[in-house]
């Protein structure tokens, strides 16, 4: 605004100027044709006339100029800090341009970050509108499949409902009929204890039997071996074939057997120390010799025993 001003007062003053030149032109021609008319006297006054005239507009315009310097370095000064102004808000206007466009480039991507999280958002709810059709589809099937696993349920449970009754009373018959024997079964044997221990002792006994049998054979043959052959004297084999049959083993036949052998072995030995003692002490008689042959052997037979 002010560098307009300025503009219209030079424009003004430059107008100004070229009219009094113009001015100037014109009376210098109009004193030539009037000093063609007038005398010298008249022409004197007039020259004199145009020179105050001229030279009040040359103060005039002298002071003027003045005015024009002064405002031509104030308009300067005023240009300068419009200039500035100018720089000033060219270099406001850039930056606000840059943060404008960096804003506008940050808005941009903000823009499309949003349009993609649109995207994956509106992709998301259609798969999950995708899967909960699906879902309500199987959910639908399954309903159906369930109804008609029921209806069949139901209608195997009608023909099953009498089939389990009958089983359950027969079970339970079964049940009460287990159950009263088993206490008939207790009640016999807490009255007759006795009699099921006979019957025990005589089971024993059967069963005892056979190996009786055997060890009365294997004594008598142990009798024919010891008779003449190993000790020479009727009496004497009866009374150790009494005594054998007094040991009793509650082992099997095999350790029997090997108990004969080691009393036929015994009876061996015995025999031929008693030999070598006869020898040796010919004054004792046969008769204590037996009798002390057979303490010694009662004896060990009754430690084995023992």
């Amino acid at each position: 605004m002010n560098a307009f001003c300025a503009t219209s007062i030079w424009h003004n003053k430059q107008v100004e100027m070229e009219n009094n030149k113009n001015l100037m032109m014109v009376g210098e021609k109009r004193t030539k044709e009037h000093t063609k008319k007038l005398s010298a006297q008249e022409v004197l006054n007039d020259l004199q006339n145009t020179l105050s005239k001229m030279d009040k507009v040359s103060e005039r315009q002298e002071k003027e100029e003045e005015e024009m310097k002064k405002r031509e370095k104030e308009l300067k000064k005023e240009i300068m800090i419009l200039q500035m102004e100018k720089k000033r808000i060219e270099n406001d206007r850039k930056e606000m341009q840059g943060k404008w466009m960096k804003e506008k480039r940050s808005l941009a991507e903000h823009i499309k970050r949003v349009e993609a999280e649109n995207l994956k958002l509106m992709q998301i709810i259609w798969w999950q509108s995708r899967d909960s059709l699906q879902d309500m589809q199987h959910l639908r099937a399954y309903r159906e499949r369930e109804k008609l696993n029921l209806i069949k349920i139901e209608e195997l449970g009608q023909g099953m409902d009498g089939q389990v009754t009958k089983q359950k009373e027969n079970t339970e018959m079964e049940f009460k009929e287990r159950e009263q024997v088993r206490l008939q079964e207790w009640e016999r044997q807490r009255d007759t204890p006795k009699d099921f221990q006979r019957e025990l002792e005589k089971m024993r006994m059967e069963l005892e039997e056979p190996c009786n049998r055997s060890w009365d054979e294997r004594t008598r043959e142990l009798a024919d071996l010891t008779s003449e052959k190993v000790l020479g004297c009727p009496q004497l084999a009866q009374k150790v074939v009494i005594a054998l049959s007094n040991v009793k083993c509650n082992g099997s036949q095999r350790r029997r057997v090997g108990l004969w052998r080691k009393i036929l072995q015994q009876i061996k030995s015995k025999k031929d120390s008693s030999e070598h003692r006869s020898k040796e002490s010919v004054h004792l008689s046969g008769e204590k010799r037996k009798k002390s042959f057979i303490s010694r052997w009662l004896k060990c037979g009754n430690e084995r025993k023992g």
